[in-house]
């Protein structure tokens, strides 16, 4: 009985594993000028059997504006098992930030189901006006 013992803990803890959600940016448009919206792709996987609880999280910054397309997904939203959801995330720097470099604004993306944190940083590359293209 002790033999068989061990091999059922290991196969209840591997069928109770949860994996973390795989998280994807798509940059679509990360050169801008001054006035321009930068537009990326969040691709996110649900590789578990259950459905996962998803929450993304801005850093509190008033020089950057960003809004995500669904709307909804700016406060939370599920993925069921199994599926992919993707977000399209538009950031505009405000008058304030620095052009003629490369930033990197960091995303918090979090499951609740999974007790899961992730952060993700999106290169936004801020092009001088007094540069050409």
């Amino acid at each position: 009985m002790r033999k068989l013992l061990l091999p059922i803990l290991v196969l209840l803890l591997l069928a109770t594993t949860v994996m973390a959600v795989d998280t994807k940016i798509i940059p679509v448009k990360d050169e801008i000028l001054p006035g321009e919206t930068a537009t990326y792709i969040l691709r996110l996987f649900n590789p578990n059997d259950d459905v996962a609880d998803m929450k993304l999280s801005f850093p509190a910054d008033s020089t950057w504006n960003i809004i995500t397309q669904p709307i909804s997904h700016q406060t939370s939203f599920k993925i069921p098992p199994g599926e992919s959801v993707d977000t399209t995330i538009l950031i505009t720097p405000g008058k304030s930030v620095e052009f003629g470099r490369k930033h990197t604004y960091e995303l918090m993306v979090e499951s609740n189901t999974e007790n899961y944190k992730t952060i993700v940083g999106i290169d936004i590359f801020l092009r001088s006006p007094l540069r050409r293209l």
